[in-house]
């Protein structure tokens, strides 16, 4: 198996969080979620898309975290929230099997600076 993780960023932009998102009209969370998910398939390269879907398909259960930096941090509900659209989106893209706690792991942290979301995506161990 591949020693080293799957990493790619997203600069520029984060997905939106719970509180944001529940004030917004459906049709503009939808057309976020969807240019974010565009953002992530051009921060990632074609191999790496490929191991992506190797591992899916070997059943690995995988470990995504996001290290998100921005100007203002989050509060812990708001910071895991973020999560949802890009996660949604490595499943529509097929990249992972499902996005439950049986094929993922996912955490979340956070620091201050330019937005820019850091994915790091590794098998676990002993998981299949």
């Amino acid at each position: 198996m591949r020693e080293r993780p799957i990493t790619f960023t997203v600069e520029g932009t984060l997905p939106p969080a719970i509180n944001a998102s529940l004030r917004m009209h459906w049709a503009k969370r939808r057309e976020l979620a969807m240019q974010f998910a565009w953002l992530m398939k051009a921060s990632i390269t074609k191999e790496d898309i490929n191991i992506l879907k190797a591992w899916r398909d070997l059943g690995h259960k995988l470990h995504i975290s996001m290290q998100v930096y921005t100007q203002q941090l989050y509060d812990s509900d708001n910071l895991v929230s973020i999560g949802k659209i890009p996660l949604d989106a490595m499943k529509s893209m097929q990249w992972i099997k499902d996005d439950g706690p049986k094929f993922v792991k996912f955490d979340a942290t956070e620091k201050l600076g330019a937005k820019r979301v850091i994915f790091t995506i590794r098998p676990l161990e002993g998981d299949k």
